[in-house]
């Protein structure tokens, strides 16, 4: 990251103001004339109520009003599950102010148009006690996270967790659901499986675990599950690969979720 004119010191380096002056629906549409004022300028996504065990309500907050309810007392510090910003839409202006760490350069979706590409990048916001519960990334993808500002905790278990229990084995506390994009886990919020779940567990049982400072990279391999609690206020930016590495759990999960997709991946794994 230290080459990156969102981490150097500047007026590139993302920060809460930089953020708040750009327009995640800027991706590079060409303005017209006969267009209409786009209602969600401004807006970001917002990871916002649950909704069921698996789903969060997607909202959408203009940032000055998000960094408002963070910093209210009786805002996210009064939430059980605060909620925070998770935005695919990365405008043109800040994609030119990162780039990807070499060692996940090659990402064979790079090699399939946007429009047809499945999402595979956010903005990440969030106060602290936000976060992930427990997951596996989707399609068979890997992941690398990048922090900008404050502190993360990861939890992380390889598939079949430290044993041999097999591919639907999941982490103390989640119960697991297989979906159309791979094996999901119905889990509490990482904040309440960190003060609930964490301390009952034995050594033996416990994750792999470690804390994310800014100016680090974090990569996650395909199939592990994975949480994360901000300790702090959070910036980051996360984005999913498929390589040589993972190809093939990213071919069988497309198999069935998505068969067509599934079959341009392999096509240009083979180019």
């Amino acid at each position: 990251m230290d080459d990156w004119p969102a981490w150097k010191e500047g007026c590139e380096r993302w920060s809460r103001e930089r953020l708040s002056q750009v327009n995640p629906a800027d991706v590079g549409q060409q303005p017209s004339a006969a267009t209409l004022p786009d209602p969600t300028k401004g807006l970001w996504w917002v990871c916002g109520p649950r909704v069921s065990a698996l789903q969060r309500l997607m909202v959408q907050m203009r940032l000055p009003d998000f960094y408002e309810y963070c910093d209210a007392p009786r805002g996210a510090a009064a939430d059980t599950e605060p909620l925070d910003v998770f935005e695919m839409r990365i405008p043109e202006s800040l994609q030119a102010n990162y780039k990807v760490p070499p060692y996940f350069i090659d990402d064979l979706w790079d090699r399939i148009p946007d429009s047809i590409r499945p999402p595979w990048r956010w903005i990440l916001l969030g106060p602290a006690r936000s976060g992930t519960p427990f997951h596996i990334d989707p399609m068979g993808t890997s992941a690398w996270n990048a922090c900008f500002e404050g502190r993360k905790r990861w939890a992380l278990y390889p598939s079949g967790g430290w044993g041999a229990e097999g591919n639907n084995w999941s982490p103390p506390g989640v119960k697991t659901q297989q979906t159309a994009e791979g094996l999901q886990g119905e889990a509490p919020s990482a904040y309440e499986w960190w003060s609930h779940i964490y301390p009952t567990l034995p050594v033996e049982e416990r994750p792999l675990e470690f804390y994310q400072e800014a100016g680090q990279v974090v990569f996650v391999p395909r199939g592990w599950w994975h949480a994360v609690v901000n300790e702090t206020w959070m910036m980051a930016l996360t984005q999913n690969f498929t390589n040589d590495n993972n190809l093939q759990e990213s071919l069988q999960t497309l198999k069935e979720s998505d068969p067509q997709l599934g079959e341009i991946l392999a096509l240009v794994a083979q180019r």
